[in-house]
């Protein structure tokens, strides 16, 4: 059940307003300065609201989606971008660290149970989908009643994935990479290699 900060942050009438932000942070977000927050935004925190920590200069767009559960943490750092509807969870012992200026296309979601990180100066276009965690497959249960497995996504500085895109667990993604669209990520694609397909493979390198 939503607690009642939950319930406050996420009907206030004055999203976009310097009030809202101070709000925020007197429930216990970490909001840098000169944060603009563009319109209602969704929270769905299970765990710490201190775990959540938003750079200086970082712009959030309406619709965005911040959740946490258990000891999950997310960290926006500064002059970071989210578009609008993009959606993080973190949870467990899991994170999600989005580096300096990086930026996510709208609708993108991101599910950490591991850890995951977006490197500097990084753009995601919309519609990606990335995943830290998997659910065990034994055909003897049910999936939904199967455990987890974690693990980690890193995604490099200068990066660029292109819309429709899937990053999954423990894939890692090298600095100036290029992931074209509707490509899926599975394992390590080197630096400035150019992939695209299913599984994505590198067809060239960025000179």
């Amino acid at each position: 059940m939503p607690g009642w900060k939950e319930v406050v942050i996420n009907n206030f009438p004055f999203p976009k307003s310097k009030l809202f932000i101070s709000l925020l942070r007197a429930f216990g977000m970490r909001i840098g300065n000169n944060v603009k927050i563009l319109g209602r935004i969704n929270v769905k925190i299970r765990g710490k609201f201190e775990n959540i920590t938003i750079g200086n200069d970082v712009v959030i767009a309406s619709k965005v989606d911040l959740r946490n559960r258990e000891n999950g943490i997310i960290e926006i750092c500064e002059r970071a971008y989210l578009d609008e509807n993009v959606r993080i969870v973190a949870a467990r012992d899991g994170s999600v660290k989005i580096d300096i200026g990086a930026e996510l296309g709208a609708n993108t979601i991101i599910n950490s149970g591991g850890h995951t990180y977006i490197g500097k100066y990084s753009l995601l276009a919309g519609f990606i989908n990335i995943n830290s965690s998997s659910h065990g497959i034994d055909a003897t249960r049910y999936i939904k009643d199967q455990p987890h497995q974690h693990g980690s996504v890193s995604i490099g500085d200068d990066v660029w994935i292109g819309s429709y895109a899937a990053v999954l667990m423990n894939s890692k993604i090298g600095n100036g990479a290029v992931i074209g669209s509707h490509s899926v990520v599975i394992g390590d694609i080197p630096d400035f290699g150019i992939a695209v397909g299913v599984p994505a493979k590198v067809i060239k390198y960025r000179s």
